[in-house]
């Protein structure tokens, strides 16, 4: 059996597992077997992140393509309240089991960009004022380079003193 069909028949019965795992699976180790792990490693991700949609004349590969991804949506959740449901199947109604300290968590609804924002330039830990005027002045080159319409700050963006 060749290694694209051992390691597709693994993602059959184990489809959440991550590519690491799939070479851990082929009894490869990251410290011990380093080339045959990002091998095996490398390949997986491949049917890991691809994902079709399943016609008959698919081939088997697609077929666990789309298997995969649909597995995966199984554990997404829509919104805040799916969440908080399942955290309370899990935990029962009490959510605070272990006398955790009285939270200040304010819920909010999922922020959704604009449909003109479509060119984004994500930029993350830039911690002002240390930061990295190379690293910043470099990526918002490339933005503008790229043309984006949208520059989207994902946190940490000012630090300071502790």
């Amino acid at each position: 059996m060749k290694i694209k069909d051992k390691i597709l028949k693994i993602l059959v019965k184990e489809p959440n597992l991550t590519s690491g795992e799939v070479a851990n699976r082929f009894g490869y180790t990251y410290k011990e077997d380093r080339e045959d792990y990002d091998r095996i490693r490398i390949q997986a991700s491949r049917y890991i992140k691809q994902g079709n949609s399943p016609k008959k004349s698919d081939s088997p590969e697609k077929q666990v393509k789309k298997f995969i991804k649909e597995k995966r949506k199984e554990v997404q959740f829509d919104n805040q309240n799916e969440f908080l449901s399942l955290a309370e199947n899990i935990t029962g109604k009490q959510r605070n089991t272990y006398n955790l300290p009285n939270s200040l968590e304010t819920h909010y609804e999922a922020y959704k960009l604009p449909k003109d924002c479509n060119d984004i330039l994500f930029i993350n830990d830039i911690h002002l004022p240390y930061h990295s005027l190379t690293a910043l002045n470099i990526a918002l080159k490339y933005g503008f380079d790229k043309k984006v319409n949208t520059i989207f700050i994902n946190g940490d963006l000012i630090d300071f003193y502790a």
